[in-house]
């Protein structure tokens, strides 16, 4: 082979770029999920299919899903299935994916066109197994950034004081502003769970990890959720499932840093007892006395007295309530968010 041919041939393979699955979740999402939808399929980056899974949709989400795949034939996948749930949602677009890489989206949530882009240079400049971005939580024209710190291609162990601020940021939950690669997914979303079933996943992919890095621009667009959502529904299988997480990601914590010093991950802890407390007090069906016998349980549980009368607290609403779980006082706490709704409009967050 002459020289000349040895530089085309390796021209050619250098700038074979990996494909991106982009898989989207679908349930009564029709006003949305063009928007949705368009902001993937006009990304910078080419190498991208669309994967829409309508998870039993009842409105015409499944119409919008067929019209797409019409109009974008080689680059956008329709999936239909019956209702269970936005963890077999993603299972699905996981398993119907061809790509290497893999991004999710919500269905009434965007992105910024060098999204995509961005990502996965920076999944090839550092070499790293995900790379995680900023986001902006937008509410009609009132738009929060939200800005994570900057880490280039740091190994998980070195990764220890940032996973700390990214879980305090609300960065490492979600699912949606990260870049995974496909074959680093040996455990599926846990369609038993339906509640921090989307931090279980990344606990588990971020311990197949060998490097990590971050992406402080704020390239996806996460749209606050409407009154009446389910991120503002109380469920009563919360205050179990808070418990659960956080012994996860303890877990996490100590075989990922060799480290049981917890002081910098239990103020979440804290602020997710808070919220619990919120809702079950707000949003609960439940009458005064079960509600009060339900906060009880609360302070009276080991795992939560064990970590919220050590822990450090900046949030000064969460410091007043743990220190009256401290004095096991459930009828001042629950007096405490009666007044908070009074002033504050039933407001949950």
């Amino acid at each position: 082979m002459t020289q000349s041919k040895i530089k085309e041939t390796i021209i050619v393979e250098t700038s074979i770029k990996p494909k991106v699955s982009v898989i989207v979740p679908v349930y009564n999402s029709e006003k949305t999920l063009k928007r949705c939808a368009e902001s993937i399929l006009s990304q910078s980056y080419g190498n991208v299919e669309v994967i829409l899974v309508n998870d039993g949709s009842k409105d015409g989400s499944l119409k919008v899903c067929e019209e797409l795949k019409l109009a974008n034939e080689k680059r956008v996948k329709v999936l239909n299935k019956e209702n269970t749930g936005v963890s077999s949602a993603r299972n699905a677009g996981i398993n119907a994916s061809n790509g290497e890489l893999i991004q999710f989206l919500d269905a009434d949530d965007y992105i910024n066109p060098g999204m995509t882009q961005c990502l996965v240079d920076e999944m090839a400049k550092n070499n790293v197994d995900v790379v995680v971005c900023g986001y902006n939580r937008v509410n009609g024209s009132n738009v929060i950034k939200k800005t994570p710190p900057r880490v280039c291609g740091q190994s998980l162990k070195e990764f220890k004081s940032c996973f700390e601020e990214l879980y305090k940021g609300a960065f490492f939950n979600s699912p949606w502003n990260k870049l995974y690669r496909r074959d680093k997914i040996t455990e599926p979303f846990d369609e038993t769970c339906t509640l921090g079933e989307d931090l279980l996943f990344n606990l588990c992919y971020f311990s197949n990890c060998g490097k990590i890095s971050v992406v402080k621009d704020g390239l996806y667009n996460y749209s606050v959720s409407a009154p009446g959502s389910l991120s503002d529904q109380y469920n009563d299988r919360l205050f179990d499932t808070e418990i659960m997480l956080h012994k996860k990601v303890q877990e996490f914590f100590k075989n990922s840093f060799s480290s049981e010093d917890f002081s910098g991950i239990n103020e979440v802890f804290a602020k997710e007892i808070y919220y619990y407390l919120k809702k079950l007090v707000i949003l609960s069906a439940d009458d005064k006395g079960v509600k009060l016998r339900k906060i009880k349980d609360c302070l009276e549980n080991d795992f939560v007295k064990n970590i919220l009368y050590n822990v450090k607290l900046s949030d000064s609403q969460v410091k007043i309530v743990c220190e009256l779980i401290k004095r096991k006082n459930e009828k001042a706490i629950y007096w405490f968010f009666k007044l908070k709704k009074l002033l504050n409009s039933g407001a949950v967050h």
